[in-house]
């Protein structure tokens, strides 16, 4: 049995008992645990690297600005707290892990198992942009999953903690190769910062690769803002040239050449989905295809059918009628 198993965690609004040890990370360990109070799962993320008072406060601020976030694809917060003398967070628990546990064994991804999660996550961050939050820090770890649904998860830490990302040499600079050029270079940023670290993981997820990665963070934010993004098709010949060019243009380095919003950019990846490598070959949608395969005749369209033809045959035999009297009467002339 885990250490962990039954102590306690004190929120600011309630109790929670520890359950398990879900996972270890650079920047936080993910816990399981039950509320007192409500008698349900809860997940608790705790912060392993160290902050100061005034970090901590601005952490609160930002849980407490989160928390009010209502959307289905954003993560709710319950509580924030301390546990072992480590700030933590406690948030809804995700049943099936997050996009980097996935990939870890499915990469690359189909674009049919890609398009729901990139549509829903592009619904959370227009959400999210439209109360003038950025995120920053848009990355599988922080795509959670739970059955069918796609979660945004980790604003507060992804705000709070940016400016350490890039100096950092553990697992925590995992985030760099997510970074947009703006973003690595410390300019101010926009919503097409998150539009771009989202392409990212969409060619992550198409491709089983990140498109920018060095032997070091700084060699990696180097190629972020110097170099071209790779093929997607040269390594994944499966994706259509038309997807492959949507993607392409949310990674270009100029924001002002990307989508106008990140929901531009899933629409525009779901109808390119939708083509072969021939422009011109317009694959059916699904739920059309579903319809006209699944339509039914009703009584009144047998009726209809059945009355056409009746008229029909009539106004044939009347037509042979009128033929033969109009051939007997060439005859007898």
């Amino acid at each position: 049995m885990d250490k962990l198993t039954g102590q306690e965690v004190k929120g600011n609004h309630g109790v929670y008992i520890v359950d398990r040890l879900i996972a270890r990370g650079g920047r936080s360990n993910i816990l399981r645990a039950v509320s007192k109070e409500r008698q349900e799962f809860v997940c608790i993320k705790v912060l392993t690297t160290w902050l100061d008072d005034s970090s901590i406060k601005q952490l609160q601020r930002e849980e407490a600005i989160t928390s009010k976030l209502r959307h289905p694809n954003v993560i709710r917060i319950f509580d924030t707290g301390e546990f072992e003398g480590r700030f933590c967070t406690i948030m809804e628990l995700a049943a099936d892990g997050s996009l980097a546990d996935r990939l870890k064994i499915d990469r690359p991804m189909p674009l049919t198992a890609i398009l729901p999660i990139v549509d829903q996550i592009a619904s959370a961050l227009n959400y999210v942009h439209r109360q003038g939050i950025i995120h920053k820090d848009i990355k599988p770890g922080n795509i959670l999953l739970d059955g069918e649904r796609a979660i945004l998860s980790d604003f507060g830490i992804a705000r709070v903690m940016g400016e350490q990302i890039i100096t950092a040499t553990s697992s925590a600079a995992g985030s760099v190769v997510y970074m947009s050029p703006e973003q690595a270079r410390g300019d101010s940023i926009n919503e097409k910062s998150d539009q771009y670290s989202l392409a990212v993981v969409v060619f992550e997820m198409l491709t089983g690769q990140v498109p920018f990665f060095g032997s070091n963070p700084m060699e990696t934010v180097y190629r972020i803002v110097q170099s071209h993004p790779p093929s997607i098709r040269e390594r994944n010949p499966q994706v259509p040239t038309s997807a492959e060019q949507v993607v392409l243009k949310a990674l270009n380095k100029n924001p002002a050449h990307r989508y106008e919003t990140v929901l531009e950019f899933a629409n525009a990846l779901s109808r390119a989905s939708r083509f072969t490598d021939d422009p011109r070959e317009l694959r059916p949608d699904p739920e059309e295809k579903r319809s006209n395969n699944t339509r039914t005749v009703d009584k009144s369209d047998l009726f209809t059918l059945a009355l056409v033809a009746s008229i029909g045959a009539f106004l044939g035999a009347f037509a042979a009628i009128l033929l033969i009297a109009l051939l007997a009467q060439f005859v007898v002339r």
